[in-house]
């Protein structure tokens, strides 16, 4: 076999479900290059390491499967950063998750043709369908309207600052770029994907092209999916306010801790969030800013409608 162009990494724990529809999208690409799969099970006990046991057989030229005994995340290990990208040989890393799928047969060779025609660009990304298991209903990603009369959007700062365009499931990544968000994720306690492609950007713009290519499943069970509303603001918050106390000149940080804020401010129906900018440990100039934000964004409408 060749050396794989693409090394796609997928991380699985307690995926019995949802891993045949996310490997046979794995099998189904259709390419002009070699590309190979390494899927990390993180000591699951609902059955899924003998799916993977199944198709690794199956495929044994494809996939190469590690199975761990005891659960590594809860250890604070990244299965991603720590054990599975230091394996890949490609010169591209494609991510899933084990509970996600792609749907285009042909996904990996648009994203490789892209960004091999653009150099400029540090990662490529894809349109997605969100399904909502438990209410089994399907819509598309969040904002289509970005998309309309467009082959593709050049994602820079600005973009990143106002829109949560993608998933991990559609990233296609330039390898020296992911070894740099991985040195980068050492010094973190909180690392999401926002990191990731706050990362990317600060080397450089990404590109999403307007295809559908995949299903992002939103169930009870996951990390962040199991959370409540307040729940998944509180846990954006502590990522973003980590990301803004090591980058404390960065306006996109700011403006994106003020739009939680706001966020808060609507679930909650008081003003207690308001308190989050102190807990967030930069300069007062910078707390200024964060509240400059705030009230760009409509925090006057929103307190108005809280004291009547």
């Amino acid at each position: 076999m060749k050396e794989p162009l693409v090394s796609i990494c997928c991380m699985a724990y307690n995926h019995a479900s949802y891993i045949r529809q996310c490997l046979d999208g794995f099998m189904m690409q259709k390419t002009n290059f070699s590309f190979e799969v390494l899927i990390h099970d993180d000591a699951s006990t609902d059955g899924t390491q003998e799916i993977i046991r199944e198709y690794a057989d199956r495929y044994p030229e494809l996939i190469n499967p590690i199975y761990q005994i005891e659960n590594q995340y809860s250890k604070g290990i990244s299965p991603l950063r720590q054990i599975l990208f230091p394996m890949a040989k490609g010169k591209y890393i494609a991510l899933c998750e084990g509970d996600d799928y792609w749907i285009d047969p042909l996904k990996l060779q648009k994203q490789v043709d892209f960004l091999e025609s653009h150099n400029e660009l540090t990662f490529c990304v894809h349109r997605y369908k969100r399904f909502f298991v438990i209410s089994n209903i399907v819509e598309d990603d969040l904002h289509p309207g970005l998309f309309l009369g467009k082959e593709f959007l050049v994602i820079d700062n600005n973009l990143f600052k106002r829109y949560w365009l993608t998933q991990p499931l559609t990233a296609l990544i330039r390898r020296d770029l992911y070894a740099y968000i991985v040195d980068e994720s050492r010094s973190y306690r909180f690392f999401r994907d926002i990191n990731t492609f706050y990362f990317l950007l600060k080397k450089g713009n990404g590109g999403c092209m307007n295809f559908y290519g995949g299903v992002y499943n939103i169930h009870g069970n996951g990390v962040q999916s199991g959370l409540n509303v307040l729940g998944k603001l509180n846990a954006n918050f502590n990522v973003i306010k980590e990301l803004c106390e090591k980058n404390p000149l960065d306006e996109v940080l700011k403006y994106k801790i003020a739009n939680i804020i706001i966020m808060m401010l609507k679930q909650t129906g008081s003003i207690t969030p308001l308190l989050c900018i102190g807990k967030v440990n930069v300069s007062l100039r910078s707390k200024l800013r964060i509240f400059s934000e705030l009230i760009s964004q409509g925090f006057n409408h929103f307190i108005r409608k809280i004291v009547k």
